[in-house]
């Protein structure tokens, strides 16, 4: 009997299945960042040493403009659904974000921030200065807003229109004429 390959997988050496014999299909999801490693059953919060219960204290927002699709959006949900956080939701919003970042708006939330934006290869912001509760962590998305903005109306005046000198002296004459009866 063979014994089935091994390979190493961060600190864990992991057997590999042998590869199936009949044809089977495989569906790649487009991905924003690095999906959050870690052996089967393990998630990043895990992996960063929080249990269950430290981990149900982080909540994640993700906000993404109208111009990222909805299979990149599902697809970024999925990843961000395997680190062991809470997704609580997902917001379009109708403006550009120039760069796919983390924002923690408290202060015991940066260490978690950080490694989390390191493991999904995004920067992370500090907004500790707007205050905000602690365990919400959001997560932005990098895109435009999808549309334009409307063009700025322009306050014009009427213009007069031009009256030729042959009319004008016209007028003269007959105005004149007028006045001296």
């Amino acid at each position: 009997m063979h014994s089935a390959p091994e390979t190493a997988f961060g600190s864990e050496t992991v057997a590999v299945p042998a590869p199936l014999e009949t044809a089977s299909l495989e569906f790649v999801l487009p991905t924003v960042g690095n999906a959050p490693a870690g052996p089967a059953g393990q998630t990043f919060a895990s992996s960063i040493g929080l249990t269950a219960s430290e981990a149900a204290r982080y909540n994640l927002y993700l906000f993404a403009p109208t111009s990222i699709t909805d299979p990149d959006l599902i697809a970024y949900q999925t990843n961000l659904t395997s680190t062991g956080f809470s997704l609580e939701t997902t917001r379009r919003v109708s403006f550009k974000i120039s760069k796919t970042q983390i924002r923690y708006y408290n202060r015991s939330d940066a260490a978690v921030a950080k490694q989390l934006a390191g493991e999904l290869g995004i920067i992370a912001r500090d907004f500790t200065a707007n205050g905000g509760d602690a365990g919400r962590i959001e997560i932005w998305m990098q895109g435009t807003s999808g549309s334009k903005p409307a063009p700025v109306a322009r306050k014009t005046t009427p213009k007069k229109p031009r009256v030729s000198e042959q009319t004008q002296l016209t007028n003269s004459i007959i105005n004149g004429l007028r006045t001296s009866k």
